[in-house]
């Protein structure tokens, strides 16, 4: 399953508020936090652009579709 975090549009002023939540890490309990879990979903977007991918920035087109991809990762352990 992965955490989707959706944030609400919020105020110049709330970001000092959320920006102390991602610190003291009590963003959960932020109103403009949404969190949804899903194990496949698409994001549509308005136009294509920067997106970050395991928080490198890449270009992707309007539409992103994510998928977990149950044991796919093969770990060696000495």
């Amino acid at each position: 399953m992965l955490d989707i975090c959706l944030m609400k549009p919020f105020k110049a002023i709330d970001v000092l508020v959320i920006g102390f939540r991602l610190f003291n890490k009590t963003i959960k309990q932020s109103k403009y936090l949404q969190t949804i879990q899903a194990k496949e979903f698409t994001v549509t977007r308005e136009h294509e652009g920067v997106a970050h991918l395991d928080g490198e920035p890449m270009i992707f087109g309007k539409q992103l579709d994510i998928k977990v991809l149950s044991a796919s990762l093969k770990l060696l352990v000495p």
